[in-house]
């Protein structure tokens, strides 16, 4: 039985993660994103409550593609993910939350 060498070792830890080519098509497609929201900040007449939830939806996509790649969430196992999950929940209730007290939501619709 050969031993196996630290090279091997490395690359046997890695074969679940994308190549730099694919992190590189991430950042692309992030990239887009980021070029459709600042887009469409300035089509005339796309305000209000239309702007405010498509800007979050595309934030919201960016995020997770983030979370999922680049933090490598993807390869945790699901109590990691869950816990993540669990505490951004709480952590977005707790923004509607301070939101709604100061009336800051309801203005913007």
């Amino acid at each position: 039985m050969a031993a196996e060498t630290p090279a091997s070792q490395e690359a046997e830890e890695h074969a679940d993660h994308l190549s730099p080519a694919n992190y590189w098509a991430i950042a692309l497609f992030l990239g887009i994103v980021t070029a459709v929201e600042v887009a469409i900040t300035y089509i005339p007449g796309y305000d209000g409550a239309l702007l405010v939830i498509s800007l979050l939806v595309l934030g919201i996509v960016k995020f997770l593609t983030v979370v999922a790649f680049f933090m490598h969430l993807k390869y945790e196992p699901f109590t990691m993910n869950f816990m993540f999950y669990f505490g951004l929940l709480g952590a977005l209730a707790l923004f509607i939350a301070m939101l709604l007290s100061f009336r800051a939501l309801l203005d913007t619709f």
